[in-house]
């Protein structure tokens, strides 16, 4: 058996994998050269690649990206037998906040896979094309665009209910419950019945640092700034 955590960032999946990693299943942990490794063979579409490397052979839980990806986690449950799926959800305006806490407001991680993951290629390509030099691009602000987050985040929930939750699809390989259940993880246990030991809920990463505390800490900070502030600053000061 081999478990795939296919929820978003900030849905609960170190909890999850804490969780099964008490229960002493074998968890891919994201040590630098696996992830990025992985990553890469998923960003260049060499899914085959993926799915037969050591790291997917060798052990049994899996969580953050590439495996949340709706296109990865649909060809996974195609071409691995033995695979299941959980997907913890939140409201999406919870969801937004905690992103923003997690980064101090900014994109973490690659910034080009995030771009990706959460459709900024155009607005990262413009700043590359024509700032390039002007602005240190490492990171990008996620502050003043809840919109656009909750909407990444509704259409992700989408594309993984269409498809886990179709008639055709078989339902004791997907799990789903709200990250604020407290017998999310009793449950999914017993639907997969996995028989484990310790089933107290697990939480990790719950940020203490509020959004106001974040949204002052970096309101001079050019690159936590949106493009259109950039850009605005960039011709003011021409």
């Amino acid at each position: 058996m081999k478990i795939f955590f296919i929820g978003m960032p900030r849905c609960g999946t170190k909890s999850f994998s804490t969780f099964l990693k008490q229960n002493n299943f074998k968890v891919l942990d994201w040590e630098p050269n696996s992830r990025n490794e992985i990553s890469a063979m998923y960003f260049s579409g060499k899914l085959n690649d993926l799915i037969n490397t050591k790291y997917i052979k060798d052990h049994e839980v899996f969580e953050d990206s590439p495996f949340f990806h709706p296109h990865l986690a649909k060809f996974i449950s195609n071409y691995i037998s033995d695979s299941y799926f959980v997907y913890f959800y939140r409201p999406a305006e919870d969801w937004y906040i905690s992103m923003l806490k997690h980064s101090d407001g900014k994109t973490f991680e690659n910034l080009k896979e995030h771009a990706y993951t959460y459709d900024r290629m155009e607005e990262l390509d413009f700043l590359d094309k024509n700032y390039h030099g002007d602005v240190n691009i490492k990171s990008l602000s996620m502050i003043g665009l809840k919109d656009h987050y909750i909407r990444q985040y509704e259409k992700h929930k989408l594309k993984i209910f269409s498809f886990f939750k179709d008639d055709n699809f078989d339902k004791s390989r997907f799990f789903s419950a709200s990250l604020y259940d407290e017998q999310k993880f009793q449950k999914m246990s017993n639907h997969f019945n996995l028989n484990c030991k310790f089933l107290d809920d697990v939480k990790v990463h719950e940020s203490r640092v509020t959004l106001e505390e974040v949204i002052k800490k970096h309101e001079n900070d050019l690159s936590s700034m949106t493009t259109e502030r950039i850009i605005e600053l960039h011709f003011n000061n021409k």
